[in-house]
């Protein structure tokens, strides 16, 4: 297998609204905000509209990553509602393979807040994706697999029986390269020490996430400081900024700015996951870093056309 992905096995109920839609239920804008069950149902009532797809970040990455051509698996616990369908279906169209066994109960949601100025927020609800565990994994796989990607939120997956500290056992034991996305900021400052520590053994091999997210990780609050900083980690760093993006690894700093979108975009929700494979593609492939960034920038921008966070077609590069 080249790429294992683990992650939330979300529905992402997709929803045009008004500005004044988040300040009622008090979302930060272009953030992700934790509901209870109850608090997330009565805003899922309160939507205008929604479109139910299958989405989750490290799930949506994975899609990409399969339609550019790589064999993929993707781990991430269902309900056993009507929702699970629709994300196991999802896949089949990107070939990703996907056997994980549903639990009993309510798949993840997560509600995808598109405001007119075509910005995303979230706003979600456990579900089942939380509960994903060693025994959902297939070990044996994964210390072949060319690449484990996988989001901050799965440093919390398993319950009574924590998924992470197995999977970094066999990440150390078979020297998997391991990318992690750091997509929420609570968790951003809840596992900064943690991230530090995998970069310093050498586990994790890239960290990736947005300036918003990475400045929690870091402490700082601009671009050059917050790349100074992670000049002190053993690893690889791909930051958004909304001017373009930035890698830093070894010393070697490269920066591009992001390309004009010459349509009006629909929405940025899979734009960040869609630049994420992007830029993987070109890596796994050992492409140079400025035409990983390319191909990077060239991928969010064709997901900005479409009203959905993965792919409809890629373009191998």
């Amino acid at each position: 297998m080249d790429i294992v992905g683990i992650g939330l096995a979300n529905i992402d109920l997709i929803s045009h609204v008004p500005e004044s839609f988040l300040s009622s239920f008090k979302i930060t804008k272009g953030q992700a905000t934790k509901f209870s069950d109850l608090d997330f149902a009565r805003l899922r009532g309160a939507l205008p509209a929604y479109d139910a797809q299958a989405g989750g970040c490290a799930a949506n990455t994975i899609c990409g990553l399969a339609a550019a051509g790589f064999s993929t698996r993707f781990y991430g616990k269902l309900g056993d509602d009507p929702f699970a369908h629709t994300f196991i279906s999802g896949f089949s169209a990107f070939g990703v393979t996907y056997d994980v066994p549903s639990l009993v109960g309510d798949s993840s949601q997560c509600a995808v807040l598109i405001t007119p100025d075509a910005e995303r927020s979230f706003a979600y609800t456990n579900g089942a994706s939380w509960s994903l565990c060693p025994e959902d994994i297939d070990f044996m796989e994964l210390a072949s697999a060319g690449l484990v990607y996988t989001e901050i939120y799965a440093m919390a997956f398993g319950g009574r029986r924590p998924l992470w500290p197995e999977l970094v056992a066999s990440l150390r034991k078979n020297k998997v390269p391991l990318a992690i996305k750091v997509i929420d900021q609570e968790y951003a400052a809840l596992y900064r020490t943690a991230l530090f520590a995998l970069a310093e053994e050498g586990i994790l091999t890239m960290l990736i996430g947005n300036k918003d997210n990475l400045k929690i990780v870091s402490g700082y609050e601009e671009t050059p400081d917050i790349i100074a900083h992670f000049q002190k980690w053993n690893c690889a760093v791909l930051m958004t900024d909304g001017r373009g993006s930035v890698h830093y690894m070894n010393g070697a700093y490269h920066e591009i700015y992001k390309p004009d979108v010459e349509h009006t975009p629909l929405n940025s929700s899979g734009a960040g996951d869609q630049f994420a494979a992007g830029f993987l593609e070109g890596f796994l492939h050992h492409h140079s870093v400025e035409a990983c960034l390319v191909n990077a920038g060239r991928r969010a921008k064709d997901i900005l056309i479409v009203n959905a966070p993965r792919p409809i077609k890629y373009r191998k590069i």
